[in-house]
């Protein structure tokens, strides 16, 4: 029986996160000891309510700028001697919070969603990396992004060799698709034979009894 592979097949399950009112410059800090392109952010309850990127601090339409805070410390050797001036000037950046920055209407995708959908999903948000997966009341279940889907299509096999057939790596391609889901396929086929088997044992009482009733009358 074939099984279409979900996001929850793909995503990423970490616990990472930022809130609204944590500082910028600590969330920064996060995103590149983790080598994150984002991370979603979420309230007290783990209701997504935004998201923050590198693009989010890259860009001329945020509130934080990363050049031209970077020009500034270029001219700290100036300001510092003018301790005040540094101070007024650094000081809004420093106390940044998240939720001057994030998105607060970001993008999601809903557990059970297709790769598929996912994939039209990047394909359609050039900027957005990862997208947060979430349940029906927003809470957050994991992340996806677009190295999430890479692996999905070359794992685990990893690198192919040149100098192997189309035909072969066409083959080792397939094998390892389905045995990735060899499990989970599998496992939802156990549950359609259960139901099957049980509905044909209902049919064929209601059936015979039909039958007894046709003949006694």
């Amino acid at each position: 029986m074939n099984s279409k592979p979900t996001v929850e097949d793909i995503m990423s399950k970490s616990s990472i996160v930022a809130f609204p009112d944590e500082r910028v410059i600590d969330v920064a800090r996060r995103l590149f000891e983790n080598d994150f392109h984002g991370l979603p952010v979420v309230d007290i309850n783990n209701k997504v309510v935004g998201i923050i990127t590198q693009y989010d601090l890259i860009s001329k339409g945020t509130s934080l700028h990363i050049p031209t805070f970077i020009k500034l410390l270029e001219k700290l050797p100036v300001l510092r001697q003018e301790k005040d001036i540094f101070k007024k000037e650094i000081a809004p950046i420093i106390e940044l919070k998240v939720k001057d920055v994030m998105n607060a209407d970001p993008l999601m995708i809903r557990l059970g969603e297709s790769i598929e959908t996912v994939s039209r999903a990047f394909s359609e948000h050039h900027k957005v990396n990862p997208i947060p997966v979430v349940d029906g009341a927003r809470k957050l279940k994991g992340v996806v992004s677009r190295h999430d889907i890479i692996k999905f299509l070359v794992a685990p096999s990893g690198a192919v060799s040149a100098q192997k057939s189309i035909d072969i790596q066409i083959d080792e391609f397939i094998d390892n698709f389905e045995d990735k889901f060899a499990v989970t396929t599998k496992t939802r086929a156990k549950y359609w034979l259960f139901f099957s088997v049980l509905s044909a044992i209902v049919g064929f009482f209601i059936a015979f009894a039909l039958i007894m009733r046709f003949v006694i009358h």
